[in-house]
């Protein structure tokens, strides 16, 4: 697991959401740093794993980043021909509806 989760984030490694989760945390600093998220990726990788044998479901690398375009596409037909970029993610999450019905995030929310 250590060696897939070197690989995952070496220079090699595809973009993913967990290649992404273990950079932010090895961007965070300090001594050991790397080798934590190391350490942290080859666990997430190892429940990843384990989750997608029990279950049976195929992998998606981007999920969180499909969720986000899948909310576009359903909000606005239009917007099919291009993904938002990052800057648009503040936008795309005031438009999704919330559990009370309205619409807009929850404040205190940062999921951008």
């Amino acid at each position: 697991m250590v060696q897939g989760a070197h690989y995952i984030l070496g220079p090699f490694g595809q973009d993913s959401d967990l290649r992404r989760w273990g950079l932010k945390l090895a961007e965070r600093g300090g001594k050991n740093a790397k080798k934590r998220a190391v350490v942290a990726v080859a666990r997430k990788l190892a429940v990843l794993l384990h989750k997608l044998w029990v279950s049976g479901e195929v992998y998606e690398p981007l999920r969180n980043n499909h969720k986000v375009v899948s909310a576009v596409v359903e909000l606005d037909p239009k917007s099919r021909a291009q993904p938002p970029s990052s800057g648009d993610c503040a936008q795309v999450l005031a438009q999704l509806p919330r559990r009370d019905g309205s619409r807009g995030r929850l404040s205190g929310s940062s999921a951008c």
